[in-house]
Order: structure tokens, then sequence, then C-alpha cells
């Protein structure tokens, strides 16, 4: 088990351990990662990544086979971190699950739900602090090194997620808890979850 492991999808995609970056394949290879990743603790449908990586174009007979060989190269890459990340064949696809600890997605969704109850409870100077670390988890546009359309339409979902956080922590600090604020974020901060069609 590395000493640090920091696994991310907002921004760039990358693995590091111990804060060295771990190489993750081609340009496809890296878009299943990233649907795995994306859908973390559920299963994505080998026809899906299939879809996924062919689009509208007609995939070849090999298609199937090329996606195994993609999984068993993430799997192979994801041994040097377990048991932080598990890739496991599942019908009718695979689910890869990764310590929240390690996740980006999960720990700023931990971070905005923690916030939020501080806000709840009346406490905006915590919801302050703990919503801007949750937003200092972001790096960028999310997974926007992969030039794939699927995934573009994971991005806006999470950008969704994030603006309520980014409202609520200058907001917690300067209106200290006041009924405008509460009112403002009553339906609470978002959970990231998204919904990638097709994967």
């Amino acid at each position: 088990m590395p000493g640090r492991l920091d696994v991310r999808i907002l921004g760039p995609l990358s693995i590091e351990r111990d804060g060295a970056p771990l190489a993750l394949g081609g340009m496809q290879q890296r878009a299943v990662l990233a649907a795995l990743l994306v859908h973390e603790g559920h299963v994505v449908p080998a026809d899906n990544l299939i879809d996924l990586l062919w689009g509208e174009s007609q995939p070849p007979p090999t298609a199937r086979t090329t996606v195994q060989g993609y999984i068993s190269k993430i799997r192979k890459l994801l041994t040097s971190i377990a048991p932080a990340a598990v890739l496991e064949t599942e019908r009718p696809g695979y689910r890869l699950t990764i310590d929240p600890e390690w996740f980006d997605l999960s720990r700023f969704e931990a971070l905005a739900e923690s916030g939020r109850a501080a806000l709840a409870g009346g406490d905006p100077a915590t919801a302050s602090r703990v919503l801007t670390e949750a937003l200092e988890l972001w790096r960028g546009l999310p997974l926007g090194d992969l030039d794939v359309q699927k995934i573009g339409r994971a991005r806006p979902q999470l950008r969704k997620a994030r603006r309520p956080v980014a409202m609520g922590a200058p907001g917690a600090a300067i209106e200290k808890g006041g009924g405008l604020l509460r009112r403002r974020h009553r339906s609470g901060v978002q959970s990231a979850s998204v919904s990638w069609s097709g994967c």
C-alpha cells in the first residue's frame, strides 16, 4: 500500500503514487479508465465501453477483445496501488472500487456534505473552510485531457455539482449564518454523482 495515493478526475485524469504519476496508457485506455472512475462503485457494462470508444461508428469485430485488453492493462496498473483500488469483472461488465480517502471525487462529495451540514447547523465559519477545501480539489475542466464525446457529457454535471459549493464558500464567511444564506442553501450542496449516458 503506497504512503500517499491520489486518483483524480476533477481536472486532467491522473493517478499519483507517493507523488509520482503512473503511466495510464493511450487515449482509448484512459477513456475506459475514466468511465470506470466516473461510475466508481457501479458496474459499467462492456457494451457501453464499446459504445464509448467507437461511438456512432461500426465497432470492429475485435471490439470486445480490445476492451478486454484495456481492462487487463488497467487491472495490472492498479495492482501497484492495491488494495486502495480494485477492478472486478462483474456481469455484464466491470466494477472499479476506490478507497474514498484517495479519490478526489469522493473527497469532494464528503467535504461538500460536511459543509452543507455545518451551514445548516449555524456554523458558517466551518462551512466556509470546508467548502473552500472542497473547491481546492478542482484542477480545471474535469477529465479535460480526454477528447471523447461521451466524456464531455459528464463534465457539465460535475461542474453543476461544483456550483453551489463555490457559492457557499465565500457566502458562509460573509453572511455568518444569516437567514438569507440558509434560504439560499436550503436545497443543500449537491452530490457530484453524474449520469454518463451510454456508460
